[in-house]
């Protein structure tokens, strides 16, 4: 019955994540994939090759000719063992030898999305949920003493437990139902690494995985041809700091001014509690227009597994 259950749960899992990974602009994707282990007595392989739930290759819009190519992998239980750490240390652990060995492999780790290319980057992404447990629970808690032994040298994994999958279900959902219609872009701040291309890739359907680490999430919104609106997430609760922190970097969204709008969204913002002091904060912009066009709302916080029955809450 254990068993029974645990596959059910896994069944279900595969939806949830399949279901984000379109959130993020990520499909089609490659799925359920084998590659030949070319270390497999140090990566204690007997059947030498590796199973790699999804593979995603995809042009950065964050750095100029570069191509992310992401190993992925598909986590789904009951809920968090009480501590995870060792647990965790297997999953990346397999996902840094699929990196290992992927990095030779013509199909999948050395093949270019386009000639120009000049940047082929590696990177791990393991979804790790729960069923059971709050929708906003996170691995960061329970994680104790966390190192790896030995010579093991990793390219960057990044991680999405529940929490975090539940900020950007939650996003996407606001999004869907206040601008019905529209289509969702995600839009790229320009930095000493995208320069080159930044006129061209401003925003795009693709969330890089860089910003899957991120409690900041910029999106934008074509209602028509004047009017354009930067919607910024935040996943933390409100604070003057963090308010102050968010409107100045806004603007690395929005070179020339293509947005007549600024909303920027906290979980818990309310009006009655926390207007005055954005006022206070807008009050002390050297751009007044700048200042004119931001205002703060509040979006609920929805549990991403509601994805498990394919339907809207």
């Amino acid at each position: 019955m254990a068993a029974e259950k645990s596959l059910e749960i896994g069944k279900y899992g595969e939806k949830v994540i399949y279901r984000l990974l379109e959130y993020f602009g990520w499909t089609p994707i490659i799925n359920n994939v084998d590659i030949e282990c070319i270390r497999p007595e140090l990566h204690n392989r007997k059947l030498k090759t590796h199973g790699i739930d999804y593979i995603k290759h995809y042009i950065c819009p964050v750095q100029s000719d570069a191509q992310k190519t992401v190993v992925i992998s598909a986590k789904y239980y009951e809920k968090y063992p009480f501590d995870p750490t060792k647990q965790l240390k297997e999953f990346l652990t397999d996902i840094g030898q699929w990196l290992f060995c992927i990095k030779p492999n013509a199909e999948y780790g050395r093949k270019k999305i386009k000639r120009e290319i000049k940047d082929l980057q590696l990177r791990g992404l393991l979804f790790y949920l729960n069923h059971n447990e709050g929708f906003r629970d996170t691995i960061r808690n329970k994680i104790k003493q966390f190192r790896f032994s030995g010579n093991i040298s990793f390219e960057p994994i990044y991680i999405i437990d529940n929490l975090r999958a539940t900020f950007f279900y939650s996003i996407v959902e606001y999004f869907h139902r206040n601008y019905p219609g529209k289509e969702l872009t995600y839009a790229y701040a320009e930095t000493e690494y995208n320069l080159a291309t930044f006129d061209n890739i401003s925003y795009g359907n693709i969330l890089p995985i860089e910003y899957m680490v991120s409690d900041i999430i910029p999106i934008r919104v074509d209602i028509d041809d004047e009017r354009k609106i930067l919607l910024v997430f935040s996943n933390n609760n409100y604070s003057d700091d963090s308010c102050t922190k968010i409107i100045s970097f806004c603007k690395s969204f929005t070179k020339g001014g293509w947005n007549s709008k600024t909303i920027i969204l906290y979980p818990d913002y309310r009006e009655l509690k926390h207007g005055k002091k954005v006022s206070k904060i807008l009050s002390t912009l050297s751009d007044v227009s700048y200042a004119k066009q931001i205002s703060l709302e509040s979006y609920p916080l929805l549990d991403f597994r509601k994805l498990e029955e394919g339907k809207d809450e």
